[in-house]
This record gives structure tokens, C-alpha cells and sequence, in this order.
């Protein structure tokens, strides 16, 4: 009975430690899409179309700036989170572009990330910098 009740602990303690080595693990992110919410520091003004990121299996990234749609990559270590290159249309709209750009630097600057519930929460080091919630397919 010792010897079951070891080894139950055994196992339960190493599956708490695989879920904590696996959190911030690119499963975090492949396959979701996010909707901003907010910009630290910044009052989101109307655009044409939500501003989104939707994260692909391939680490690949694409989305809408709320003009322009974009893609790229990013690269996910832990909780560290970093973008390459941004490819975007080149569209000018009247309210919207302001908001793109603050976006698009967001997206630069960001190096950290966490998800919490059903928010995605863009970060430099420790400071937020954009709140996304998850958009339910």
C-alpha cells in the first residue's frame, strides 16, 4: 500500500512539474486568434476593421492593423515572445491609421507575453504594453 501510495505522489508530482515546464511553450499561442482590447497609455480610436493577431501551428502570425492586413513570424522561449518582420498592405484610412501605428509598434517592442484566461497580454520585460482577448471560433 506504502509502495502505490509513493509512487501516486511520484506521479503526480512529476505531471505538476511538466505543466510548469510546458507554460508559456508556443501551445500557448498556436491556433488562437486575439482581438486588442487596449494600448497601454493610448486611447484605441475607431478602425475600418477590429485590429487582430491569430497565431498559425507554422510560427507564423498574420492579422488586421485595422487598416491594413500584415503578416509575419514570431518565436516563442518560455514566456519571452518576439516578432520578425512585419509585411503589411500600405492603405491609408481616416480614423484608424493612428491606432494601426501604435499597434505595429507594440508588436516591435514586445518581448514578453502571458496569457491569462482568455487574454493575451503583450509585454516589454515586465511593463504592458497591449491587452488581446481570444476570439472563440
Amino acid at each position: 500500500m506504502r509502495y502505490l501510495l509513493s509512487l501516486s505522489l511520484i506521479f503526480l508530482m512529476s505531471c505538476s512539474a511538466l505543466k510548469k515546464n510546458t507554460k508559456g511553450d508556443t501551445a500557448d499561442l498556436k491556433s488562437t486568434s486575439w482581438k486588442l482590447v487596449s494600448i497601454t497609455g493610448y486611447e484605441l480610436e475607431a478602425t475600418p476593421k477590429p485590429v487582430t493577431l491569430a497565431f498559425a501551428d507554422s510560427n507564423k502570425v498574420n492579422g488586421n492593423g485595422g487598416c491594413n492586413g500584415y503578416f509575419g513570424k514570431f518565436e516563442v522561449k518560455g514566456n519571452e515572445l518576439h516578432f520578425g518582420a512585419i509585411i503589411s498592405t500600405k492603405m491609408a484610412c481616416v480614423p484608424g491609421m493612428e491606432t494601426e501605428t501604435h499597434f505595429f509598434k507594440v508588436v516591435q517592442e514586445t518581448n514578453a507575453y502571458e496569457v491569462k484566461s482568455n487574454q493575451l497580454i503583450l509585454k516589454k520585460n515586465e511593463e504592458v504594453l497591449a491587452v488581446f482577448s481570444k476570439v472563440e471560433k
